[in-house]
């Protein structure tokens, strides 16, 4: 089989009557869903040209969004799918930057694609016509290096770049991550990412290439969590995909069916692992959109760190390289870079950013070959598997000092005393920067949070270097999350950091003259009203350039 289509076809041959996708009460068996991708193949082909056209998907997630995704692969195009949440200023740059020849949506949301000038067809309003096409299979000669679809991720200029994924990784992530998964006819998978999420390719592709039942979810405006719990109880789902800052909120118990969770996204938690490694295959994946959505993975086993991202998946090379571009040794942090059949085709129109990141494949010296320097940080260990340590431009420098902030946050989530923890850089007061932690300890903890605070800096007193432990601490009960599900660091900035008290203990009053002096001068360097004999210069937001 040639392309992740032709797979779904043969599916579709020993499982037709099985049901493909289920929305609420609204079901599609395989045979409706190849019936009704042929249909919309006929209609589309006088405007699709394979291997040129582009095809943008404003879609929610529905039967048009897979139907949609799945004939514009078979017509030889490349499919663009938006985030309907996205602000109209980013949809517009993907529609100029991609110039696309036409998109696919729904009459409620079609009127502003009209106005832009593209050409523009209703899906929702084409029923009848689509019903009079020939639901006959058509033959497109696909080339494997063909763009499949190109995503655009965030850039770190602020302006997001479309990531081109080609038709070969397809076939290969399917195969391996069901085998992984263990998805079958009889799985009934969870499609929770947004089409514009590339988590989204691995759910209906892992899912439809095994005669599973894809299980829509629903768009709702209300809690997320709420919702979410009620569709793993209505759809009986047994296998999830799902960023960690949502798996953690998910109640154990009262998901009976579940057999596979995996965790994808952002980094895991000790207590997340600890709370579901003995009730679920719980797997750690791990993937750039750049390298065809997932480039390794681990199962986790009792007793493993939340950090560990596992082994590449066949067919797939992962290599730590130094800024020399040299293998290092185990223990070692580098640079996560990938090789092998997933590594995408560059970014559209950004040959300068292309060239920074997609580097020819000097290891493996073979003609065309790429790696793609992720900007993720790693370090093997004994036993071969890689542990994610962060960000390269998650790096801050303060007092001097070089801080990996990734390192800090998974130190503190191997705590079992930690639910989640983000490290961020903050502005204090004006030209004063920070280092904040943002925590949610782990349920089980009875602490008081002065007690808490003091027994986790002692934690990572044993961990790390004076300079790597956060001043300020601010404990989260609910976390802000982006429309991705994703922890909003943004967001938390915005937060307001609790006030100490303004005045000190009586006990704490200066009394001598050269205390009254040194509490002057002090309140005049870190512009305090007041300070106590008994507070700590750094810890009431004093560093070593300012003393």
């Amino acid at each position: 089989a040639g392309t992740i289509i032709d797979i779904i076809e043969l599916t579709s041959k020993e499982h037709g009557e099985n049901v493909a996708i289920k929305a609420g009460e609204k079901e599609l068996t395989y045979q409706d869903l190849l019936r009704q991708v042929n249909q919309l193949c006929h209609y589309l082909q006088p405007h699709v040209t394979s291997g040129q056209s582009k095809v943008v998907l404003a879609l929610p997630r529905s039967f048009d969004a897979i139907v949609s995704t799945l004939a514009v692969l078979k017509l030889g195009a490349a499919y663009i799918p938006l985030d309907l949440n996205w602000p109209e200023e980013r949809i517009k740059h993907v529609l100029k930057d991609s110039e696309s020849d036409i998109v696919l949506t729904h009459k409620k949301y079609s009127s502003f694609y009209k106005e832009l000038g593209v050409k523009v067809f209703e899906l929702d309003e084409l029923k009848d016509q689509l019903r009079l096409e020939s639901d006959k299979p058509l033959s497109v000669s696909i080339d494997p290096e063909q763009i499949a679809y190109i995503i655009y991720t965030s850039g770190s200029t602020g302006v997001p770049k479309g990531v081109l994924v080609p038709h070969r990784g397809l076939v290969n992530l399917a195969k391996e991550q069901s085998k992984l998964f263990e998805i079958d006819a009889q799985s009934r998978v969870l499609q929770f990412a947004s089409l514009s999420f590339d988590a989204a390719v691995s759910e209906w592709s892992t899912t439809l290439s095994r005669g599973g039942c894809l299980c829509l979810l629903p768009e709702k405006n209300g809690k997320l969590t709420e919702d979410i719990v009620q569709v793993f109880q209505e759809e009986s789902i047994t296998v999830a995909t799902l960023p960690p800052s949502l798996a953690r909120i998910l109640p154990v118990g009262t998901l009976k069916s579940l057999k596979t969770l995996v965790l994808a996204g952002e980094s895991s938690s000790q207590s997340l692992v600890d709370k579901w490694v003995n009730q679920v295959k719980l797997i750690n994946a791990y993937g750039p959109t750049e390298g065809t959505v997932c480039a390794t993975a681990h199962v986790y086993k009792e007793g493993d760190g939340p950090s560990i991202i596992g082994k590449a998946l066949p067919h797939v090379q992962v290599y730590l390289l130094n800024k020399a571009n040299q293998l290092v040794p185990p223990g070692v942090v580098g640079e996560i870079v990938i090789g092998g059949i997933g590594v995408a085709k560059g970014y559209l129109n950004r040959e300068d950013l292309t060239q920074k990141s997609f580097i020819p494949d000097f290891i493996q010296n073979k003609k065309d070959h790429y790696l793609y320097r992720t900007g993720d940080l790693g370090r093997y260990q004994e036993d071969g598997t890689i542990e994610y340590v962060g960000r390269t431009d998650h790096q801050v420098k303060l007092r001097g000092y070089r801080i990996e902030l990734g390192e800090i946050e998974q130190t503190l989530r191997a705590s079992p005393d930690v639910k989640e923890a983000v490290v961020l850089l903050k502005e204090i007061k004006t030209g004063q920067k920070a280092l904040v932690v943002y925590i949610e300890p782990a349920t089980e903890s009875k602490e008081e949070d002065d007690l808490l605070k003091e027994k986790l800096k002692a934690f990572l007193q044993e961990r790390l270097p004076g300079y790597m432990i956060p001043e300020h601490w601010l404990e989260v009960t609910e976390w802000p999350l982006t429309v991705s599900g994703k922890i909003d660091r943004q967001a938390l900035l915005e937060l307001k950091l609790k006030k100490k008290e303004e005045t000190p203990h009586e006990s704490d009053e200066p009394q001598s003259e050269i205390e009254k002096k040194l509490a002057s001068l002090w309140c005049n360097v870190l512009r305090l009203d007041k300070v106590g004999v008994h507070d700590s210069f750094f810890r009431i937001g004093g560093d070593s350039i300012s003393a």
